[in-house]
């Protein structure tokens, strides 16, 4: 696995924060107790290919705050015959945020998944059952600090 990280202060208001991750997981020596076939060599199940993000923030004096950001998930196996019917293509998903922090109390609006993107947040091919991801999500925090 290799993952890399940065963040970008572009102002004292602005930051950009991007990462980039890509992963060999395989199976060293793994054989099915039921079937006895070797799987080794095969993808790792539930390890993505790889994992992106980008992000940016603004945040001013004033107390205003917005931000974006993207994530990107690799094409993923849920089994270890890297069964395409057990497996998901790459998907990327959108996020927003914007808010204002006066004295001790936030206000945050935000909206995730933005393009109601269908993906599996998890497959389990023993009972051919498939959890579906977030969909479009749109929500308003209220937070305080003492």
């Amino acid at each position: 696995m290799l993952e890399l990280e940065s963040l970008w202060r572009l102002s004292p208001t602005i930051t950009l924060r991007a990462l980039a991750g890509l992963t060999q997981a395989t199976l060293q020596a793994f054989t099915d107790p039921f079937t006895k076939v070797s799987y080794s060599g095969n993808r790792a199940p539930y390890a993505p290919s790889g994992n992106a993000a980008l992000q940016f923030d603004y945040v001013a004096e004033s107390g205003f705050f917005c931000g974006a950001g993207a994530t990107w998930t690799g094409r993923t196996f849920y089994d270890e015959q890297e069964s395409a019917s057990f497996s998901q293509a790459g998907y990327t998903l959108l996020e927003a945020r914007a808010g204002y922090t006066y004295a001790r109390l936030e206000f945050r609006a935000f909206g995730r998944n933005l393009t109601s993107q269908k993906y599996y947040s998890s497959i389990t091919p023993g009972v051919f059952h498939g959890t579906p991801g977030a969909p479009a999500t749109w929500g308003f925090e209220v937070s305080g600090r003492w």
